[in-house]
């Protein structure tokens, strides 16, 4: 991972947040493509620190937060849409990236209400 930093030539953060917005009305972190994308990431060298999990009241939408250890901002919305984010949202990411934007990871937080229940599974799932 640290090499394909160097080669873009991205901004890299110390500590970065992967935010998801997940459309479904049941959300299961049992998710088996987001098993296989948090395993690839950990062998790619991706250390991953803290992770919790919210029910925005409002959409009827889960966001799901995962804090991860120096990642390049280009690849972001990448990992987010591997993860299970909202497609149309990644594509206005990378857009807002491409264009400079400095704030370009936004989720509505109003009403997001905490799910520990989701939040401890998906803890463990990152082993955190």
């Amino acid at each position: 991972m640290v090499e394909m930093e160097a080669q873009t030539g991205q901004k890299v953060q110390k500590s970065t947040i992967i935010k998801l917005d997940i459309d479904a009305k049941r959300f299961k972190i049992d998710n088996v493509r987001m098993e296989a994308v948090i395993r690839k990431l950990k062998e790619m060298g991706l250390k991953f620190t803290k992770g919790e999990v919210y029910f925005q009241k409002k959409s009827k939408t889960w966001h799901v937060y995962i804090w991860v250890e120096s990642v390049a901002e280009i690849y972001l919305p990448f990992i987010q849409l591997l993860m299970g984010s909202d497609y149309k949202r990644e594509l206005l990411n990378f857009e807002r990236i491409y264009n400079g934007e400095k704030d370009w990871n936004v989720l509505f937080q109003e009403q997001e209400v905490l799910s520990p229940y989701r939040t401890r599974k998906l803890q463990k799932k990152l082993k955190i």
